[in-house]
């Protein structure tokens, strides 16, 4: 079944879900040869794409995103080098939904509204931060991704009570993957692969998941 999925946030295309396809591989916008997941080197157009894969899937789930932060360290001779980048980072407003005005596709319906996919565990009970790792293989962190100093900047980078409570965030999120901030925000690790991976501190979401996600969002509001 063709996945037509042409402009959910502007840069990503998706082959086929099934067809000559393997189930959760990407297809290059060009029409070019499959991604074989897993087979390509960081920083290929697969990867790109995979990124953008997931870029566009929070989107549509109502977070507002920032891809490929780049951390950057000062060495002991004063040079600047970068030390990592973080592949995306998201923010989730409590209630944030993606509305598209005008009749839906329920009757009665006055809008068009995507609701948050369950497998995010999104809360409106308070501001939802991820930092976010992909991969085209198993879904595992960098051992970059897991440095007090990289964490200390992405959480910086979001600021408010999370920034204020940095010292504690990062502990928390290196030891269990997530932090609730009192009366802020929560946030979390969570590494995007095309497999799962052995139990972690951290939370998973499959590429193959997201796949399936599109494919039913598509289904539902093909007229979009």
């Amino acid at each position: 079944e063709e996945a037509g999925l042409r402009d959910l946030g502007g840069r990503v295309s998706v082959g086929q879900i099934g067809g000559g396809c393997a189930h959760g591989s990407i297809v290059p916008a060009d029409g070019s040869q499959c991604g074989s997941v897993g087979t390509n080197p960081p920083g290929s157009a697969t990867m790109d794409i995979a990124v953008n894969l997931v870029e566009t899937y929070l989107r549509l789930t109502g977070y507002l995103t920032l891809s490929e932060f780049e951390v950057q360290r000062r060495d002991a001779d004063g040079e600047f080098r970068t030390v990592t980048d973080v592949d995306i980072m998201a923010m989730r407003l409590p209630h944030a939904r993606r509305l598209i005005p005008g009749r839906g596709p329920k009757r009665g319906a006055k809008h068009t509204v995507f609701e948050p996919d369950p497998e995010l565990r999104p809360t409106d009970e308070r501001v939802d931060l991820l930092i976010g790792e992909v991969k085209e293989g198993h879904a595992v962190l960098n051992e970059g991704a897991k440095e007090p100093e990289v964490l200390r900047s992405a959480v910086t980078r979001f600021g408010g009570k999370a920034s204020g409570n940095v010292d504690t965030v990062v502990k928390a999120l290196i030891r269990q993957g997530e932090a609730v901030v009192p009366d802020g925000p929560r946030v979390r690790v969570v590494a995007f692969g095309s497999h799962g991976a052995p139990r972690k501190s951290y939370h998973v979401i499959t590429l193959g998941h997201i796949l399936e996600f599109f494919h039913e969002a598509i289904q539902e509001h093909w007229d979009i």
